[in-house]
């Protein structure tokens, strides 16, 4: 860690100094952003403004792939349209050695700071879709950290391939990444995170971009935190091109510097990982997220193990029965029934008496008995893989529900009945088994206090143990 520079942040200890007031401070102290000290920035604007201060984090491993990607493409010209204070720009600029990089902030203060932190930077203050559209050069590299959620209060009208006008209506760091794109020259590429509504998002960019002439060539997940303390939104690092692909990498990146040498690698020669975390070659229209990748290839797994395919859960309720509000509310008493928790990660019961929730949050799933144990179908559903599958079925960006409709889709894989009555009485075996242990356990604790209380009795006390030791062999 940069020794100096932690010597310089000290001494804004104890000021009250917004994102504002740091900017002349920065001019006035000679600090300059270098790639090499990014990680004491982080920690500097993480530890000061936390979540609250809209500085996003750029972590080291992150910087680092962007910067592997940015130098295969040996950029003469490269565009951060959405640049903060500079970080991202900063650390290509440094790696590539452009003739030209431009940086876009509509904040005042963003643009303030960036301009004392981040030389041999072209600096430009607007809105970005303006910025944009006024723009006259084409960039070899455009790369960004787009906004996450943020809509768009109007929408961006461009020019398609055919030069028919094609109006888009999606978030704005979408809009901007179409508007940037459209800027990349031919054999230009564009860097972008998003959030995973990209892909499955009815109004999203993404269904409009055989129109616009552009393809993504990869998708690449990253970790959970990423962005911590910012946000904890999921998100996908694309890699943008001005020609259509017929194939999607997709692939899972991580802290780990080597394994994302190996997917970049991957990435470069066009080939499949030997796992699903370093890389898969897809249809682009066909991608929704990685999980359900994973999810497929699971389900797939089981079914070859056993023999049989999975099944919807509408195919085999007889009926799916939403909770209401209201004390007065009561489920209708029905056999082979389970209750399903709309929302959460509570376990799914086939009991009444084991809701944790109340009942408007559950749903009452009567199960075919010629099909499944209720009790079966349940212990699947709380199992690590069903959980997955519950969690990926849910729908809602505030608090993310189960509806009607998706527990129907909801796949499940439950092997034939004499299958599922045996393996119901060996675990019903295992728990009277266990709860027997636990008895003799909590007696044999009793044993001992007697055996302190009443050291004169402690051979009557052995014997005792002895006969029960033998019973449980």
């Amino acid at each position: 860690m940069n020794q100096e520079l932690w010597q310089k942040f000290d001494k804004l200890r104890g000021t009250s100094a917004g994102s504002e007031g740091l900017a002349e401070f920065f001019q006035q102290e000679g600090v300059r952003f270098s790639a090499g000290d990014l990680a004491t920035w982080g920690h500097f604007i993480s530890g000061r403004f936390g979540r609250a201060g809209g500085m996003l984090n750029v972590p080291e491993w992150l910087a680092g792939v962007f910067a592997t990607l940015a130098k295969d493409v040996s950029p003469k010209a490269i565009c951060d349209p959405w640049a903060g204070v500079g970080f991202l720009v900063g650390v290509l600029r440094e790696t590539c050695r452009p003739k030209v990089a431009v940086a876009f902030t509509q904040n005042h203060a963003e643009h303030a700071i960036g301009s004392v932190l981040v030389l041999e930077v072209k600096w430009q203050l607007g809105e970005p879709l303006h910025l944009l559209g006024s723009a006259a050069e084409k960039f070899d590299l455009v790369a960004s950290i787009l906004p996450m959620g943020l809509r768009s209060t109007k929408p961006l009208s461009v020019s398609g391939e055919t030069g028919k006008i094609v109006e888009l209506r999606d978030d704005l760091g979408n809009l901007v990444m179409v508007s940037a794109s459209l800027h990349l020259s031919p054999d230009g590429v564009g860097l972008f995170v998003v959030t995973p509504s990209f892909f499955f998002s009815e109004r999203s960019v993404f269904r409009q971009f055989g129109v616009l002439g552009l393809g993504v060539q990869a998708a690449l997940a990253l970790p959970s935190g990423t962005f911590a303390p910012y946000t904890n939104i999921p998100a996908y690092l694309l890699v943008v091109c001005k020609k259509l692909a017929a194939r999607m990498f997709v692939a899972q990146l991580s802290g780990d510097e080597k394994t994302n040498l190996q997917i970049l690698d991957n990435l470069r020669h066009g080939r499949e990982g030997g796992t699903l975390e370093l890389g898969r070659l897809v249809a682009p229209t066909s991608f929704t997220s990685l999980e359900r990748i994973r999810t497929a290839e699971r389900f797939g797994e089981a079914e070859r193990r056993f023999g049989a395919p999975a099944v919807k859960l509408g195919e085999v309720a007889t009926a799916i029965n939403l909770g209401r509000f209201g004390e007065s509310f009561a489920f209708e008493a029905q056999d082979n029934a389970l209750f399903f928790p709309l929302i959460g990660n509570s376990k799914v019961v086939d009991s009444l008496g084991d809701l944790t929730l109340k009942k408007q949050n559950y749903a009452q799933v009567v199960i075919a008995p010629s099909w499944s144990n209720a009790r079966f179908v349940a212990r699947f559903l709380n199992s690590d893989f069903g959980k997955e599958l519950r969690e990926q079925s849910k729908t809602g960006a505030v608090i993310p529900k189960l509806n009607k409709q998706t527990l129907k889709e909801l796949r499940v894989f439950v092997p034939d009945l004499q299958t599922q009555r045996r393996m119901l009485e060996i675990e019903a075996r295992m728990t009277t088994e266990e709860n027997t242990l636990l008895g003799l356990q909590n007696e044999l604790g009793e044993f001992r206090r007697e055996l302190w209380a009443a050291p004169r009795t402690a051979a009557s006390v052995e014997q005792r143990l002895s006969r029960d030791r033998k019973s449980v062999v």
